[in-house]
């Protein structure tokens, strides 16, 4: 087995023990990163990661997977080419700075565990969509990468799922595997600003008279 290595010494057995070791460390890392996920379905994690297309209205569901604790999470959606629905409204149960197609911000208000739905997005579909194109998490535009603020304060990256579109009477390929984007992780605030008002100094005096 250490024939490769020139000898299998004590010393050289030490190398490709911790060569073995960041390996495998590397691969958890991997598969211990979140997944901000979009699926058909509101009722929990799956793979239903196939939209099978016609006429209607479409509810597209995002969740965050593999999700070990997190506060928030920032990303995009991407209609990809050959998809013709268009956009009617969405909904989030968090407090929420943006939208979807244009980049939205989302703050849990606690520490979440899980796998918890964080957005839904209304598309009309007109049944013209391209078979195989997709639906696409993917960075928010001040973004490097698609994002999550663990509990901690902390902003790691996380991978962007994908949907695929198909007609009736086409089969489904294989899921599409998420995207992991490269970059540098970036704090962020998904709290509204406060408004201001212009005023003067005698209305500001006036709340404080009796």
């Amino acid at each position: 087995m250490f024939s490769a290595l020139g000898g299998s010494s004590p010393s050289k057995k030490l190398l490709f023990g911790l060569a073995l070791a960041l390996v495998v460390c590397t691969s958890v890392v991997d598969i211990a990163l979140a997944q901000i996920e979009i699926e058909t379905s509101s009722l929990s994690y799956s793979s239903d990661c196939i939209l099978h297309s016609g006429s209607g209205l479409r509810n597209v569901y995002v969740r965050l997977a593999f999700n070990s604790g997190s506060s928030a999470a920032r990303f995009r959606m991407e209609l990809g080419p050959g998809v013709t629905m268009t956009y009617v409204s969405e909904s989030s149960p968090y407090s929420s700075l943006g939208y979807a197609l244009a980049g939205i911000s989302i703050c849990f208000d606690a520490c979440l565990t899980g796998d918890p739905l964080i957005d839904t997005v209304t598309f009309m579909s007109y049944g013209t969509d391209t078979p195989y194109s997709e639906v696409r998490i993917v960075p928010h535009p001040s973004a490097q990468t698609v994002e999550v603020e663990k509990c901690d304060g902390s902003t790691v990256a996380a991978y962007g799922g994908r949907l695929e579109i198909i007609s009736p009477g086409i089969p489904p390929l294989n899921c599409p595997t998420p995207r992991l984007f490269p970059g540098t992780p970036l704090p962020f605030d998904c709290a509204p600003p406060v408004s201001v008002e212009n005023t003067t100094w005698g209305l500001i005096k006036a709340l404080y008279r009796n």
